[in-house]
């Protein structure tokens, strides 16, 4: 039986190239138990260029939180054909969570209604509990408009969390002398984490001249790493647009649509082989459309067409097949068969949600560093800066 010394002496033979391409078709699990092999191979297997590489060609899973107010939080996963089911669990004290975003295989959680924010890596297990924002917990309000998204932008090589919320006073009761007025007070508030500097700042809501699509909490689609939503234009009349955010300026920016799409034709957003897509009704059937190259209007052409309308329809992910993984109506998730025109009920947890919580992501060996090991790093630095001036000032004497 070979040892282990001498497993790792035949792993060290093997040409990088080759070891690389080999290492690349390999499930995150495997490549887990490598990294035990020696530390020649933790290295090439935790460097930048082979986890980028790694993401790139990353299986993309669908998601769903349960946290039944037990001692753990629930992420029930399984590959867009509904195969390779599993149930990862997270160890915290929760009676709710949410799924607030997803960028690079990492999760954004909200949990214990806003008093907790996680980013969570599910593929690894790994989670990092990032600061505590009160201004989004306690206001006295009766209804609540919210999105929210995460990004990553390599330009700062850094990860910013975004969350916009509306809210809206209570109507006045019979007896105020605002009666005649519908609502006495509406407000955008939008904040911004930085996960470097782990801190949150605020945007002036003046500047976001949009309000939301619906009454739910909506969570970004990430694309180019600016997560994406549907939002409406404040005009008289209603018109729907996308928007993203730009993690490097923090600015809201709009994405031009078709032509032929009438301002106020509701749609909803996902992302389907790395491209934007948006799914609408017409003439009692659901076209979904694709921008092919992203930013340009021209490049929006059609993808496929389900003889059926509906509510609202979600684009999730292809199968290999080539079917399609659809959120439909806020509360199915369906899998059509395009070649057939057939579809197929799945269900990712056991429990009845009224709206499900259902996001993307890749299977991923990414995750930031924490802030407590950036401050140590900083610290040596420091030190280090320092011992050297020393050094020189002796050496001139």
């Amino acid at each position: 039986m070979a040892t282990h010394a001498m497993i790792q002496a035949r792993l060290e033979h093997i040409p990088q190239d080759i070891a690389f391409d080999i290492l690349l078709r390999l499930p995150v699990k495997s490549l887990l138990r490598f990294k035990s092999a020696g530390k020649s191979w933790l290295a090439f297997i935790t460097s930048k260029d082979f986890v980028e590489a790694y993401h790139k060609r990353a299986n993309i899973r669908c998601a769903q939180i349960e946290s039944p107010g037990s001692a753990f939080i629930s992420l029930y996963t399984m590959d867009c054909d509904a195969s390779n089911c599993e149930v990862v669990e997270l160890d915290n004290d929760t009676f709710n969570a949410n799924i607030l975003g997803s960028c690079n295989g990492l999760l954004l959680i909200e949990a214990n209604d806003d008093q907790d924010y996680l980013l969570w890596n599910p593929t690894l297990n790994k989670c990092m509990k990032i600061a505590y924002n009160p201004s989004l917990k306690g206001l006295e309000i009766e209804y609540e408009f919210f999105i929210s998204g995460l990004g990553y932008s390599s330009t700062i090589d850094d990860y910013k969390a975004i969350v916009a919320t509306k809210y809206v006073s209570p109507p006045c009761g019979p007896c105020s002398p605002l009666r005649e007025f519908e609502n006495i007070y509406e407000a955008i508030s939008i904040f911004v984490y930085n996960f470097k500097h782990n801190s949150w700042s605020t945007m002036d809501g003046e500047k976001f001249p949009y309000t939301f699509y619906s009454s739910t909490r909506s969570v970004g689609v990430t694309l180019n790493g600016a997560p994406h939503w549907v939002v409406r234009r404040c005009m008289l009349r209603t018109e729907y647009v996308i928007v993203y955010f730009d993690l490097v300026k923090e600015k809201f920016r709009e994405v031009q649509l078709p032509n032929w799409l009438p301002v106020y034709a509701k749609f909803e957003l996902g992302i389907l082989e790395g491209c934007l897509c948006i799914t609408h009704n017409s003439k009692g059937s659901s076209e979904t459309w694709a921008m092919r190259e992203y930013g340009v209007k021209e490049s929006w052409s059609k993808l496929f067409v389900i003889s059926q309308s509906f509510g609202s329809l979600i684009p999730m992910c292809f199968t290999r097949n080539g079917d399609v993984t659809m959120v439909v109506n806020g509360r199915k998730l369906i899998i059509f068969n395009l070649k057939e025109n057939t579809q197929r009920l799945i269900s990712l947890s056991y429990g009845y949600q009224k709206c499900l919580n259902v996001a993307t992501y890749v299977e991923s060996l990414i995750f930031p560093k924490a802030h407590d090991d950036e401050k140590k790093n900083k610290r040596k630095r420091s030190h280090l800066g320092l011992l050297m001036k020393h050094t020189h000032a002796y050496e001139s004497e």
